[in-house]
């Protein structure tokens, strides 16, 4: 990295900042746009999908479970998008934990681990992580370029001042 000197050491904490966090965030956000939990119940003839951005996003039933009583359809019904649910969570789990690290240095996360994994075992939750890492990055950017154009426009006047020591008469 380069040297900006004491006052430069503000601009190299943000480039270490920005250059660590945001390839994870990025691949875990196209992980989460991936994953589809799925679960089934009455004997596999209902079954349901959850994903990050539709919650429930598929729900099929065999006719046969139609003749079902309704408070028993009701409940198979709930059984398997709750399975479906759990289903993505287990996975997004499992993909914070492989991407960010978990307790035990198993690549998983525990439920009571780390609080930088918590966020990720509820999709909404990891989703407005997401955002806040972006928000933050998009802040280091312009402290960045606000340092640049600091560190620039440092280098024009001594650029200057060189120029003028070499104009005067000796």
């Amino acid at each position: 990295m380069a040297d900006f000197g004491v006052a430069g050491e503000g601009l190299e904490r943000i480039l270490r900042d920005a250059e660590s966090g945001m390839p994870k965030a990025g691949e875990m956000q196209e992980r989460i746009a991936k994953l589809v939990g799925k679960g089934d119940a009455a004997d596999g003839r209902i079954s349901a999908e959850f994903t990050s951005s539709g919650g429930l996003s598929a729900l099929v039933l065999d006719p046969r479970v139609l003749r079902l009583p309704t408070a028993e359809l009701s409940q198979e019904i709930r059984t398997a998008v709750n399975a479906a649910s759990k289903d993505f969570h287990d996975q997004l789990t499992q993909a914070s934990g492989e991407l960010f690290g978990g307790a035990g240095g198993d690549n998983s996360v525990d439920p009571s681990g780390p609080e930088d994994a918590k966020p990720f075992q509820d999709p909404a939750a990891a989703l407005g992580h997401l955002e806040k890492m972006g928000n933050a990055f998009a802040g280091q950017m312009k402290d960045l370029l606000r340092e640049l154009s600091v560190q620039q426009q440092r280098a024009k006047d001594a650029a200057e001042r060189y120029r003028d020591l070499g104009q005067r008469p000796s």
